[in-house]
């Protein structure tokens, strides 16, 4: 349930968004290892993403689009931690 905020709640919210934007920005740009990890991680999901062809005369493509778009979300949690299981110490 979405909550409602009123003025100062919504301005705090606003001012730790923006503060944690900037820590994310500061430490990606003293780690810029970061990038290149992320860039691959994003290129191998392209690479490796299943081509969803439908034909548009079916009643049913939105369901059908609905629903791979949610097995794909909950796929990509799964491999994300496939692909950076790699990376772990051992």
């Amino acid at each position: 349930m979405e909550k409602d905020f009123n003025l100062i709640e919504k301005n705090n919210l606003d001012e730790e968004t923006n503060n944690l934007k900037d820590e994310n920005s500061k430490y990606m740009e003293s780690h810029p290892e970061l990038k290149d990890l992320l860039n691959d991680f994003i290129s191998s999901i392209l690479l490796h993403t299943p081509v969803i062809t439908i034909n548009i005369k079916q009643i049913k493509v939105v369901f059908i689009q609905e629903k791979n778009d949610r097995i794909f979300k909950e796929d990509i949690f799964k491999y994300a931690n496939e692909y950076f299981s790699y990376f772990k110490k051992k």
